[in-house]
């Protein structure tokens, strides 16, 4: 296929899209209408899981609370090394990255834009989702698909990257003898 090397950028777009669209889409839709203010929830699948409306001034699990210009900046320079990686990753791969990367990179990019986007109009982020079942922090979409990304670029490491790296050395012998 003549425009298979094209792939892998595009989807990372797609998710990255996706992902943006369906966290800052529920923040509002859920937030409006359902829990309009702080400490309002309502309960979803009882006894399993609720919304209820946090604003999170911190990181995950409110770490570094009041701190949104340092989790800004550093949400910054994360994202502009992943990307970088990506870029070079396809450039040096001729763009026949794992999909894997591709999909990883979409996730954590949206991810981070959408608390970003919260984080610089707002001054926090919105959170909503919460299990009721265990104790744990309630979060929203943009956090779902950061953790998923962050899992999906170890599985692209520890079982796609050195097959790339060799793939693409093999390339490179066979381009040298043409």
């Amino acid at each position: 296929m003549k425009n298979k090397k094209i792939w892998s950028p595009i989807i990372a777009g797609i998710v990255f899209a996706v992902i943006l669209i369906l966290d800052l889409t529920t923040k509002e839709v859920v937030i409006s209408h359902l829990i309009p203010n702080v400490g309002d929830s309502v309960e979803v699948m009882p006894g399993f899981i609720n919304f209820v409306y946090i604003e999170n001034r911190g990181g995950a699990w409110g770490i570094f609370s009041n701190s949104t210009i340092g989790l800004a900046i550093i949400s910054i320079i994360i994202l502009i090394l992943i990307l970088l990686f990506f870029v070079l990753r396809l450039r040096k791969v001729k763009n026949e990255s794992s999909m894997w990367l591709a999909v990883s990179i979409g996730l954590v990019a949206g991810g981070c834009i959408g608390n970003m986007i919260d984080r610089f109009a707002l001054g926090f982020v919105r959170d909503f989702i919460n299990f009721q079942f265990i104790n744990f922090p309630v979060f929203n979409f943009a956090d779902v698909a950061i953790c998923v990304g962050v899992v999906t670029l170890m599985i692209y490491f520890l079982f796609f990257y050195s097959k790339e790296e060799k793939a693409n050395k093999e390339d490179k012998k066979e381009g040298g003898n043409e």
